[in-house]
């Protein structure tokens, strides 16, 4: 198993440089993405003017996860 999925959703406009999802949306993008397979996320500190990262990091807590540890 790869520790990257081929797929990375990008999160740049997920919040108010774009769509401004709620957390409820965003949860649901979230849980959307990894029933899919898609277990990477690209986000940066200064999209949504430096809040788009801790909404999605709030928001992932609240995701039911099987977590797998890599050996890097």
């Amino acid at each position: 198993m790869r520790p990257f999925s081929k797929i990375i959703a990008g999160t740049m406009t997920w919040g108010t440089w774009g769509k401004n999802f709620t957390s409820a949306e965003m949860s649901a993008l979230i849980e959307g993405a990894l029933s899919l397979g898609i277990s990477t996320f690209d986000h940066a500190d200064i999209y949504g003017g430096y809040t788009t990262e801790a909404a999605f990091g709030a928001d992932l807590k609240t995701v039911k996860l099987i977590v797998r540890r890599f050996n890097t």
